[in-house]
Parts: structure tokens; C-alpha cells; sequence
């Protein structure tokens, strides 16, 4: 089993947030997991569904676009901050800030060759499901960069929390133990 770590998340659903508490905790606490997955998958399919009819079928491309790639962004930042304990954070941290004025454009050229040919690639695979899906390489290149920049914030943030010690966000949730809740010697 993957350790995991308190994360952003957590925060919003914990009880001591009063929104977190009346929204979103009511509503996921009795689910088992395999639902809480068959959900999320739905809501995943719903949205891109959604939004990808918009940007195809009307001529509004990159605003439904933009806010699909915010959403993935939001998604993948889950099992990232999840997951990915403090330490592999600050490594992406890391990685991101030896980013200095002088290598600046070998990198945004090296990330932009990889936007625009995974786009093209997306691009053309809508094309060849829905032949009149045209003009999307630009709005899909752009819901990638909303991608990557949410995920990257949302790292940022939470290694901003991780630092901040007045907050549980980064320590090791330990699994509940297997032996029905009671640990041995207690």
C-alpha cells in the first residue's frame, strides 16, 4: 500500500472548516472506496464530455477548454499531493525553481514542443471520431498549459502548507490497523 500524506484536500473536508463540514464531508463519508472511484470516474467522463461537446459544437473552443484543463489540473493534483509525500514535492519544487532568466527559453521551447505535439496529437484524434471537430490544436494546447500550471500551483501551495507548521498538511496519515481498530498492547 502507497503511504499517503494530509494534504490540501483534507483541509477543506476536515471539521473544522464549516464549508468543508456542511458540503463535501456529509457526502463522502459513508461511500466505500470503490464507490468513491466508479464517482469521481463519472464526474471525470461528465465534465470532459461537457466541456469537449462545447469546445466541438460551438464556436466557444478555449474557455471550455481552459476550464477542463483547470479541473484535470485540480484531479491530478490529488493523487500528487497524496501520494507524493513532502520530500517528492519539494523535489518538483526544486526542479522548478532551477529555472533561472538564462535557461528560461531552452525549457519553455523544450515544454512547448511537448504541448504542441501532444496537442496535435489530441487534436487529431477528436478529428478522426468527429470529422467536423475543427480548429481544437490551439484550445486543447491551452487547456494542456492550464493543466500543468493548476497542477504546479497546487504543489506550490501545499509545500507552502507542508513548511508551515500550524497545519497537519504533510504528515503521513498512518492506514487504520487490520486487527479491527486495536493496536497490540493497548
Amino acid at each position: 500500500m502507497l503511504p499517503s500524506y494530509f494534504n490540501v484536500y483534507d483541509l477543506l473536508t476536515s471539521s473544522t472548516m464549516a464549508v468543508g463540514k456542511a458540503a463535501i464531508k456529509p457526502l463522502l463519508s459513508g461511500l466505500s472506496p470503490l464507490t468513491k472511484a466508479i464517482l469521481i470516474f463519472l464526474l471525470l467522463v461528465l465534465v470532459t464530455g461537457v466541456m469537449g461537446a462545447i469546445a466541438v459544437y460551438t464556436t466557444w473552443k478555449v474557455i471550455p477548454l481552459a476550464i477542463l484543463g483547470v479541473f484535470y489540473g485540480v484531479m491530478l493534483s490529488y493523487p500528487a499531493t497524496r501520494f507524493f509525500g513532502p520530500k517528492l514535492q519539494s523535489y518538483v519544487a526544486g526542479i522548478v525553481s532551477t529555472i533561472t532568466f538564462t535557461n528560461l527559453s531552452s525549457k519553455i521551447t523544450a515544454g512547448k514542443t511537448a504541448v504542441v505535439a501532444l496537442g496535435a496529437w489530441i487534436s487529431e484524434q477528436v478529428k478522426s471520431v468527429i470529422p467536423t471537430a475543427t480548429g481544437l490544436q490551439t484550445p486543447v494546447q491551452v487547456a494542456i498549459w492550464f493543466v500543468i500550471v493548476t497542477l504546479l500551483l497546487i504543489m506550490l501551495i501545499s509545500l507552502y502548507f507542508v513548511n508551515d507548521n500550524s497545519n497537519k498538511i504533510g504528515d503521513k496519515i498512518e492506514p487504520p490497523n487490520q486487527a479491527g481498530g486495536a493496536t497490540a498492547g493497548k
